[in-house]
């Protein structure tokens, strides 16, 4: 009798073989970690101050005063100026222009790009424009020199 079901035992037992479920995987055991601690995060008040932009550097003719610039701190030169010369608390550039037309050319574009007129003055032929935009004055000087008109910026606080 045992031989006649020899393929009934094989395939009853090798089923069972199939039929079982699989055997879990281990799962790994957990791997100890560091954390590292919170850096302290600086308020608004802690903000540093950021140093001043640098002035552009341009080419020198040889006389100690450049080719103009287009504005400085944010000041138009006017178009034609011939020489300009200065750096972050001072500007000198002269223009082939009547006094009087330069005076009206600030006049127009200082509270234009927000500048507030705070006082003007004359002395000894050059007059003096005082300008305010929050904590920043600038002061315009402005004088005839033969031919040419020369156009003094000075910034302060």
């Amino acid at each position: 009798m045992h031989l006649k079901f020899p393929f009934l035992t094989l395939l009853v037992c090798g089923g069972m073989v199939a039929c079982a479920p699989a055997r879990p995987t281990p799962t790994p055991p957990p791997v100890a970690t560091q954390t590292a601690p919170l850096a302290m995060v600086a308020s608004p008040t802690d903000t540093p101050t950021l140093p001043p932009v640098p002035t552009a550097t341009i080419v020198t003719p040889g006389n100690g005063f450049n080719v103009p610039l287009e504005s400085w701190n944010g000041i138009p030169v006017m178009k034609g100026a011939s020489m300009g010369n200065g750096d972050r608390n001072n500007y000198r550039y002269q223009i082939s222009k009547v006094m009087t037309e330069v005076q009206t050319f600030y006049g127009g574009v200082m509270p234009s790009i927000g500048w507030k007129f705070v006082s003007s003055s004359s002395q000894d032929g050059t007059m003096v424009y005082l300008y305010q935009q929050g904590q920043n004055y600038v002061r315009i000087s402005i004088s005839q020199q033969a031919a040419f008109t020369v156009v003094v910026f000075s910034k302060g606080k």
